[in-house]
């Protein structure tokens, strides 16, 4: 059960990850560039790790099936 509890975690985990690593970037770039671009690169950071979460679900829901002893049909 413990195992279901990590599997289930670890994408929320990886995606609060991604959106620091973005914040950081944002906070980089404004010190850097005008503000219109530091906010490009956010939004586009933000964007590829919602996108990277989305593409970890079906790889997650099958291992969960299997730990569950879920059949696919």
């Amino acid at each position: 059960m413990l195992s279901i509890l990590f599997r289930m975690k670890w994408p929320n985990f990886r995606l609060q990850r991604s959106l620091m690593v973005s914040q950081n970037k944002f906070e980089s770039a404004k010190l850097q560039k005008n503000k219109s671009d530091a906010t490009k690169e956010l939004e586009s950071c933000v964007d590829q790790s919602v996108h990277d979460s989305i593409n970890i679900l079906p790889h997650l829901v099958a291992k969960l099936k299997v730990s569950l002893g879920i059949a696919s049909p």
